[in-house]
């Protein structure tokens, strides 16, 4: 029972984030002399998929070492994990110190990660949105965001 509440909520966000993404297509606005998505349509569709990926607490099989990682990020510094003798991409170590300064928790991670990849693919779906089906491509990019 307890996956078929899972089933049900993914399932029911990828399609309120299509039908949110449909709409800002369905529903354009003219800005500057230009179509575009309809921005309303386009951020319920975008904050749909950021509210269940960035807020999740204790779900999938990484979560504690990414916390683990976090902690110790947090708990040490970005050179004094490395003088620890621990070693990870220089990049994601700064991520990490820099959600713990302006953050100061855990869940800052997800929710600062998520936001900034989300925004990303947003960005490069509404570029060419009169050629492609934007609905198709956040159905295809939260089925294959989700399979894992």
């Amino acid at each position: 029972m307890e996956n078929a509440a899972s089933y049900l909520l993914y399932s029911g966000t990828m399609a309120l984030s299509v039908l949110f993404a449909w709409l800002a297509r369905t529903f354009p606005v003219t800005r500057r002399h230009r179509r575009q998505l309809n921005p309303l349509f386009w951020t319920l569709s975008f904050a749909t998929l950021w509210f269940v990926m960035g807020f999740r607490h204790e779900i999938g099989h990484d979560y504690f070492n990414y916390k683990e990682i976090f902690e110790s990020v947090s708990r040490e510094g970005f050179w004094g994990f490395y003088y620890e003798g621990q070693w990870l991409e220089p990049g994601y170590v700064l991520f990490l110190r820099l959600v713990d300064l302006v953050w100061g928790d855990f869940s800052g991670v997800f929710a600062c990660s998520a936001f900034i990849g989300l925004y990303f693919f947003y960005r490069a779906f509404a570029f060419e949105w009169e050629k492609s089906d934007p609905a198709l491509s956040v159905f295809v990019f939260s089925t294959t965001q989700y399979q894992i």
